[in-house]
């Protein structure tokens, strides 16, 4: 962790491991930030592990969005992983925002992982880009579990060429009256390249 800066009603805490760090990022109750909250990651070096491990928790009445960039110019052998437990609060909102740069040798594993929870009212909008330099390997995989009168959506968009392989894999479940999801991909691939879209929406009986 190189740098945190906290502003009034968010709050940031931190580890740092071995190959990475574990964060929690709270938002306080009825807390509602004006402008996005920035995140960098990132790995210089051609070779790297990098772990991040995080928990959002967004509470009631709550409005945040954050961008985030990851950035890998020099990757040669990198494997970047992102396991991500989020909890939006009743009537909250959360946008998140990722966006990947990468460099041409396609030495990037990427493996962004997300397990989401949405409250009654509460929603949540992610948008993930990696449309910059070679994919690499791409592995995205994101559970959402909707509860009534929520919203979830979920936008990803990849550019692969060369020998890049992309799988995305989402899954909204409904689990409330009124509970409303959409998973959306953008996915373009030439050469040898290979992609693969998994969508699940599973719907309460409600």
């Amino acid at each position: 962790v190189l740098f945190a800066n906290e502003i009034p009603g968010l709050h940031f805490e931190s580890e740092e491991l071995p190959s990475g760090i574990r964060a929690k990022i709270t938002v306080e109750r009825g807390v509602r930030l004006e402008y996005p909250v920035h995140l960098c990651f990132g790995v210089l070096p051609e070779e790297g592990v990098q772990e991040i491990y995080s928990e959002f928790e967004i509470g009631e009445g709550a409005w945040v969005a954050f961008t985030a960039h990851c950035t890998f110019p020099n990757a040669v052998d990198v494997r970047h992983v992102m396991d991500a437990k989020v909890r939006v609060g009743k009537g909250a909102l959360m946008h998140y925002r990722e966006s990947h740069y990468h460099g041409e040798s396609g030495g990037t594993l990427v493996l962004p992982r997300a397990r989401v929870v949405v409250e009654e009212g509460g929603k949540y909008l992610s948008e993930f880009n990696l449309t910059s330099g070679r994919v690499g390997k791409l592995e995205l995989d994101y559970v959402v579990e909707v509860g009534p009168r929520g919203v979830a959506e979920l936008v990803a968009r990849a550019y692969g060429y060369g020998d890049d392989s992309i799988l995305i894999k989402e899954v909204i479940r409904l689990n409330g009256e009124k509970a409303r999801g959409l998973a959306k991909a953008r996915i373009a691939v030439r050469e040898r390249a290979r992609s693969c879209l998994l969508y699940t929406s599973d719907a309460a009986d409600e």
